[in-house]
């Protein structure tokens, strides 16, 4: 990513307010979304298998269902040292969560954000609109496992809900909901989604 932008068209990123302030701000978030994405596939198979706690009988059960899984298959682009990344990955897959072609995705994404985090001060010179569509990629796959986790485990456990009743396309975590609410800010100036999950809960907006 260092060696993409000519010198005068970096400091007109740079010295361009508009466009450094944007830069920033979409290096700021493709970072952070790795990094939501990264929790997200670690701690839902966790999750699966702790009720209450993750004791004794849930590490067994995690270690036996989960970790063992990076004995048994291949994960193209992902660092072996990474055996909870490259576990759990497995796990959604068998799961019907996620395809190979999502796994690139998560594979991409973290060699990028490895290199974006290590060489932050040329991204940001290059023009942060080159993480835009890496981040759009990241973004898809982060809801499509938040969606399944809902659809999936979240809705059938519980008893409040019945499936029949619920907007599958509709279906929206807390996290996405945060993540949403700060897109709109930044691109939009807007926060309708805060806006909603204030009238939602109860708390006033000025």
């Amino acid at each position: 990513m260092g060696n993409e932008t000519d010198s005068s068209t970096r400091w007109k990123n740079i010295l361009d307010r508009d466009i450094l302030k944007g830069s920033i701000n979409m290096v700021a978030l493709f970072v952070m979304l790795y990094e939501l994405l990264e929790d997200t596939v670690i701690s839902r198979p966790k999750d699966f298998y702790s009720v209450i706690e993750f004791d004794e009988k849930a590490q067994k059960e995690y270690q036996e269902r989960v970790l063992s899984l990076y004995d048994k298959e291949v994960c193209p682009g992902i660092s072996s040292k990474n055996k909870e990344i490259i576990s759990s990955l497995i796990w959604f897959k068998r799961n019907g969560a996620i395809d190979d072609s999502d796994i690139e995705i998560f594979s991409n994404s973290r060699t990028l954000r490895n290199k974006v985090t290590h060489e932050m001060l040329y991204t940001i010179a290059d023009g942060g609109e080159l993480l835009a569509v890496p981040f759009a990629m990241m973004y898809g796959l982060f809801c499509k496992i938040e969606k399944w986790w809902i659809l999936e485990v979240e809705i059938p456990t519980s008893a409040e809900l019945a499936p029949e009743e619920i907007d599958q396309d509709g279906v929206i975590s807390g996290h996405m909901l945060i993540l949403d609410t700060i897109l709109d800010i930044l691109a939009n100036n807007s926060n309708i989604h805060f806006k909603e999950a204030c009238e939602q809960l109860g708390i006033p907006v000025n």
